[in-house]
């Protein structure tokens, strides 16, 4: 699979997805009657959902980029980031080191934790007004439950984004100056 799709379904259509199903739940609960207009217009209905999965997914992308880039400027000065990365965009390495590679996982990687920080609370928030409109006397807690979940998987992918930003400003600098030793 090409690179470009892939990161594209990994950092924006999953997310996007795992986002707006549980509020795709609620809009069925509330309009019963949209089932006809999906049964009469599905290839309609399906366009719009994946545009809603699409641009949602998109704007959370464009929410984790500002915080790598938040990021980047809190260890700019320990690492030289900016200047590491502009090194290696503009390298170019016959044959080309293993390391390219890892470090596109790593961006992939990062992408996706950064999205999913935003997108599981969404869910979380959309799980937890279907429980509390549900018809269990559980529906209180299960919908306060599901925020508390949200947001412990929302801290956990904001830790690991972290972690794997930190890994790949490294990788590349390290990358850098083994080749330039090697120059």
């Amino acid at each position: 699979m090409p690179l470009n799709l892939t990161r594209s379904i990994l950092a924006i259509i999953i997310p996007g997805g795992v986002a707006v199903a549980p509020w795709l739940v609620l809009v069925h609960r509330a309009w019963p009657s949209l089932s006809s207009l999906y049964s009469e217009f599905p290839l309609l209905v399906n366009g719009v959902i994946f545009g809603v999965v699409v641009v949602l997914g998109t704007i959370f992308e464009s929410f984790g980029s500002a915080k790598e880039f938040r990021w980047d400027k809190e260890i700019e000065e320990e690492l030289g980031v900016t200047e590491n990365w502009y090194q290696y965009l503009a390298r170019t390495v016959d044959p080309e080191p293993v390391a390219h590679r890892y470090i596109s996982r790593l961006v992939t990687s990062l992408y996706f934790e950064l999205t999913m920080t935003f997108a599981t609370m969404m869910f979380a928030l959309g799980t937890s007004v279907i429980a509390f409109f549900s018809d269990s006397r559980l529906n209180v807690f299960a919908g306060i439950g599901l925020i508390a979940a949200g947001l412990l998987f929302s801290a956990y992918f904001q830790i690991q984004a972290k972690k794997t930003h930190r890994v790949l400003c490294e990788t590349r600098k390290e990358l850098n100056e083994r080749i330039d030793r090697a120059a």
